[in-house]
């Protein structure tokens, strides 16, 4: 059975320069060592890929790309997700 990520929704904020300060740390070496966070959110629902599709609770998310962090959530018992503070940015989605 695959699962299939629907209806994801992605917020990317624009208040990219207060991100981007804070990316900018002096200390290069403590820059790798901070996630960096931000107001965008992603956002959505794990669904079965069968005729009638049904949410999957339990799944696992994994979000990796923003800020070069990987971040892992659970979904609930409608299949619904969320990873908020994200900086701006490309991100890679998977559920299991």
């Amino acid at each position: 059975m695959k699962l299939h990520v629907v209806a994801a929704t992605l917020i990317v904020a624009s208040s990219a320069g207060a991100a981007i300060a804070a990316w900018q740390a002096r200390d290069p070496a403590r820059q790798t060592m901070t996630a960096a966070v931000g107001s965008g959110a992603v956002t959505g629902v794990v669904v079965t890929d069968t005729t009638d599709p049904q949410p999957v609770r339990r799944a696992t998310v994994r979000l990796s790309g923003a800020g070069a962090t990987v971040r892992i959530v659970g979904t609930d018992d409608r299949g619904r997700f969320v990873f908020d503070r994200l900086p701006p940015g490309r991100v890679t989605l998977s559920a299991s």
